[in-house]
């Protein structure tokens, strides 16, 4: 066995490329030595090649969800995981192939798996940043027709704005917390402020942006409102900031008008697993 044991460390060496002269020259003299560390290869090959399924797998679902959204403009290509076998022959004692095997397919069951029912995958899932309602803001601001009577207060909105349509949302958020000083009922502001905490991780502060547009009866974006609101909510710690997302999403759910409806069922089934 102590030997055994021995032999298992050097094998190990051997396969992150630091062997020995010592233990090269054993593979060369030793048939039966050669011949049990080319079935610990393979079992472990075997192994692996499992594991890389299980994750091309779920790859390819991620991939298809993907393409299924336009996120891709051309094809692609399916990732394919190349099995880089070492060219010269590995070999092992059986007892260690054995060993090695175990040690190696208790490293794969132990990997954690998602839960697909966490609110943080359900979130990465589900959420998308809002580009349909920012290009009918920004239409109806760069509208040619009000070219003349744009005031300066709509140029800093539009700057705003413009730098959350680019990613920019730290700079966004500056730019929108300076305007809601001066204009602290825009609802359009108050709408991308509320997105732009949403972006940067501050899903009570940007509740509390998108909250009150829910029940405004003039903002022509409730249902936008709504539903990055159970977004945000579906984040917020404890019980209850699930149980008003779930409140919102039924709202939606519900609603055969609502552009959301769809979005609003398929969260509501994610939730419940």
């Amino acid at each position: 066995m102590e030997n055994e044991n021995k032999d298992l460390e050097l094998i190990e060496s051997w396969l992150r490329g630091d062997s020995t002269m010592e233990f090269e020259d054993r593979l060369d003299t030793d048939p039966e030595l050669s011949k049990e560390v080319d079935l610990t290869s393979d079992l472990i090959d075997g192994i692996n090649y499992s594991h890389e399924s299980r994750i091309k797998a779920k790859l390819k679902v991620v991939e298809e969800k993907l393409k299924n959204e336009s996120f891709f403009e051309t094809e692609i290509k399916p990732l394919k995981m190349e099995n880089k076998k070492q060219s010269k022959k590995r070999w092992v004692p059986m007892a260690a192939a054995l060993a090695l095997m175990v040690a190696a397919g208790m490293f794969v069951m132990n990997q954690p798996t998602a839960d697909i029912t966490n609110p943080q995958n359900l979130y990465a899932d589900h959420y998308k940043p809002d580009t349909k309602v920012l290009g009918d803001v920004m239409d109806r601001l760069e509208a040619p027709g009000l070219a003349s009577t744009k005031t300066a207060s709509d140029d800093s909105l539009i700057l705003a704005l413009k730098l959350y349509q680019n990613y920019d949302y730290n700079a966004a958020r500056s730019n929108l917390s300076k305007y809601l000083d001066s204009y602290p009922e825009n609802q359009t502001a108050r709408f991308y402020m509320g997105l732009t905490q949403l972006q940067l991780g501050n899903y009570a502060r940007s509740t509390g942006y998108l909250q009150p547009l829910c029940s405004e009866q003039d903002f022509p974006y409730q249902d936008a409102a709504k539903w990055y609101l159970s977004m945000g909510l579906s984040q917020v710690d404890g019980p209850d900031g699930m149980a008003l997302a779930t409140k919102y999403l039924n709202q939606l759910a519900s609603d055969n008008k609502s552009e959301y409806q769809g979005n609003a069922k398929a969260y509501l089934q994610a939730i419940k697993g």
